[in-house]
């Protein structure tokens, strides 16, 4: 009976896609089982697989010694050693397999290696380890060349990114929907809205494809819009065009940082602006509800007291006061913004230039500091500074890098939560931008909103549209300090 094998088929590296390489082995394969009359019941494939990184699992080898393990295999074929085995612990997990069951047949198409014997394990344990030291060998010459080409700035695309030419130069059409969204998200902007924006544009991403939150998200991280080359945690200066500068890259990474910060493990809450700051007179906050007037009516969002049964169990609120969340939301806006118009006030909006100089300044001094704590571990490996000077030296370093990171969150959570572009007004911006930086001005005016009850009922006019709101139910606990 002819014994019934698998053929097994690798290639590493599969530039195209295509399988070629595979579909090749498989011809010789089929060819060298065909000479010694053995039947291919199965064949096994990974393609853009590699058998040196002990990290990769190859399904179809796994597969492949489970069925001979099982008996459902009688051996099997490959075109050649290095397509099984580049990692000396693999060959002695068939080397195994072959001991326990001698009856097993192995064949290459390159030249015939006996596992059932002694003499052919080891001819196999010697080109495995030649096999392994040439992988060894080809990866450090690749590691080589990759550190060269990122010190003197080569790009690393596989592809043209989103944004460039094949010839590394800024595409005229994406290269600006890029820098936009990075204005988008200094300003505010969370990853959904920003895609949401570029969808209803028309803009499409370079496939195609329609945006998605998680594409906004690595493209505001990717250092490659600032002309960053990134190798091994070290950043290289790049020889391409930058789409941001290093400044407006930093910035784009320290939102990202705030916002993970504010945002860590709590909800966002859009629909109610005044959440948090909104109190009741009966010393109770008031919540974001919606509210049916009657049978039949719209429902519309409001601003509650706790509910009745809630007020029983916690006796801290009324139960019963309740606002018209549309009405007073466009009241606040317009005090704030009057607010702001006061001359005492009225370079409070954004980051002033002498700000914008002094985070420049604490950035330049961060980047000294990290650069002098090289100088000392090299002077210390070197013997010219010896431990307790190392440790004296580390600590005032230290201490200095927390006075300055400390300064440049205070300044950089103002310009980044309520900067304006230049020439624009705050109504414009308010009118524009996302809540996250309504709320963000509103948090750096007011202290507290109280709200009272009333029996009147006065109209109120939102924006050309007329309403039921008692504006002097409304009291606005104004910051004191914040021109200081």
């Amino acid at each position: 009976m002819n014994p019934r094998i698998g053929a097994y088929n690798r290639i590493s590296l599969d530039v195209q896609g295509e399988a070629l390489g595979v579909a090749r082995q498989q011809q010789d394969n089929a060819e060298q089982a065909s000479r010694r009359s053995w039947q291919i019941v199965e064949s096994y494939t990974d393609n853009n697989l590699s058998a040196y990184k002990r990290a990769v699992v190859r399904p179809a080898f796994e597969k492949l010694l489970a069925d001979l393990e099982s008996g459902y295999l009688d051996g099997f074929v490959a075109y050649d050693i290095d397509r099984l085995w580049r990692q000396p612990s693999d060959l002695e997990r068939v080397i195994r397999i072959y001991e326990d069951k001698p009856s097993l047949v192995f064949a290459t198409v390159q030249g015939d290696i006996d596992l059932s014997t002694s003499q052919g394990r080891t001819m196999a344990r010697i080109m495995v380890a030649l096999a392994n030291k040439s992988s060894a060998d080809s990866s450090r010459r690749v590691s080589r060349k990759i550190k060269q080409q990122a010190e003197s700035g080569e790009p690393h695309w596989s592809r043209r990114p989103y944004g460039y030419t094949l010839d590394k130069t800024l595409d005229p059409i994406e290269a600006p929907v890029v820098r936009q969204m990075g204005e988008w998200f200094v300003q505010g902007f969370s990853y959904r809205e920003i895609a949401w924006r570029l969808n209803e544009q028309g803009i499409r991403t370079r496939a195609g494809s329609l945006w998605d939150v998680g594409t906004i998200r690595q493209f505001m991280k990717a250092e490659r819009f600032a002309a960053i080359r990134l190798h091994e945690g070290k950043m290289y200066d790049g020889n391409w065009p930058a789409i941001f500068t290093k400044e407006e890259w930093a910035e784009i990474q320290l939102v990202i940082d705030l916002r993970k910060l504010e945002y860590n493990g709590r909800p966002q809450s859009k629909k109610y602006m005044l959440t948090g700051i909104l109190k009741c007179s009966c010393g109770g906050y008031l919540r974001g509800m919606t509210k049916r007037d009657a049978p039949g009516r719209p429902m519309r969002r409001t601003y509650q007291c706790p509910t009745s049964s809630e007020t029983e169990r916690r006796m801290d609120t009324c139960g019963g006061m309740c606002v018209d969340a549309g009405s007073l939301e466009h009241f606040i806006r317009e005090s704030v913004l009057s607010r702001i118009e006061t001359p005492e006030l009225s370079d409070v909006v954004g980051t002033s230039s002498v700000d914008r100089e002094r985070i420049a300044e604490l950035r330049q001094e961060s980047v000294e500091i990290k650069n002098r704590r090289d100088v000392l571990l090299d002077d210390y490996t070197d013997g010219t500074l010896n431990k307790d000077e190392l440790k004296r030296t580390q600590e005032r370093l230290s201490a200095r890098k927390a006075l300055i990171d400390t300064e440049l969150d205070k300044l950089q959570r103002a310009q980044f939560n309520v900067s304006l572009n230049e020439g624009e007004t705050a109504r414009e911006a308010w009118m524009d931008r996302p809540d996250g930086w309504r709320r963000a001005l509103v948090d750096l005016l007011i202290n507290e909103i109280t709200i009272s009850k009333s029996s009147r009922k006065p109209f109120y006019d939102v924006d050309g549209k007329r309403t039921r709101f008692d504006k002097d139910r409304v009291q606005i606990e104004w910051k004191t300090d914040i021109d200081k």
